[in-house]
């Protein structure tokens, strides 16, 4: 797992692209809002990612 967080001021206050790496295979999420006090939610929504089992 690795996350990126940029901050923008073009509207967009924020970007945070994570990438979930499983198997050789990852996914990519990009989660963007404009209230940068508190960003723990989108690291939360990020890290609540999960491979569902193939069935």
């Amino acid at each position: 797992m690795a996350p990126w967080l940029y901050r923008d001021d073009d509207g967009i206050e924020f970007t945070l692209y994570g990438f979930t790496f499983v198997d050789g295979a990852y996914l990519e999420t990009v989660f963007t809002g404009a209230a940068t006090a508190d960003l723990e939610w989108a690291f939360e929504a990020w890290r609540s990612v999960t491979r569902s089992g193939d069935e």
